[in-house]
């Protein structure tokens, strides 16, 4: 099934007035034919409950979002290394087909992939069982992953490293699909 979409303009980009008339001809004439700046709208599912909030200054380059959504998905929790040693915690959701079309997402690209939940350290408590998250944290493992249901929201999204990053803060489990597994590696964060 298609997800339909509801596109959401950049306020600096709405076609009134002249200062306005003469952005959106000098994007006509910048990117050949093209009348609005692909980082100036952000496609809402129509299913989600998630809505435009704000948008940054900068086209699109941080955008803000209001609204909770549950969505299930892939989560791995590790540490960051640096010299050999763990030194920042991360929290990453990766979501199934049917969440991501529920996430709010940039015009002409794909759907959302990756979500950062923040802070790390709430989404290992709220995610992992007690002992898991106590093993987390003290570094006596680095990494563990597995699958949940989660509600989130404060869902966010910034451009860092030529990359468009999307973060939400985790609210609470709804339900782990499977108990995470733990693992001694480390596991591939950063840029």
């Amino acid at each position: 099934m298609a997800a339909t979409c509801r596109s959401v303009r950049h306020p600096g980009v709405d076609g009134v007035g002249t200062m306005n008339k003469l952005k959106v001809f000098t994007y006509i004439l910048l990117f050949l034919g093209c009348s609005v700046h692909a980082e100036d709208i952000f496609l809402i599912p129509d299913e989600s409950p998630i809505q435009l909030a704000s948008v940054g200054p900068a086209h699109g380059d941080v955008a803000t979002f209001k609204g909770d959504v549950i969505i299930s998905g892939r989560f791995v929790i590790g540490w960051k290394f640096l010299d050999g040693e763990p030194f920042q915690l991360e929290a990453r959701l990766y979501p199934d087909d049917q969440s991501k079309m529920l996430l709010p997402h940039e015009a002409g690209q794909s759907q959302v992939e990756e979500l950062y939940l923040s802070p790390a350290e709430e989404a290992a408590k709220t995610i992992l069982t007690e002992d898991q998250a106590r093993k987390l944290l003290k570094k006596e493992i680095v990494t563990t992953s597995g699958n949940a249901i989660v509600q989130v929201g404060s869902y966010s999204t910034a451009i860092e490293c030529d990359r468009r990053w999307y973060m939400v803060d985790i609210i609470k489990l709804v339900s782990p699909e499977l108990l995470a597994s733990v693992s001694g590696e480390e596991y591939g964060f950063g840029c």
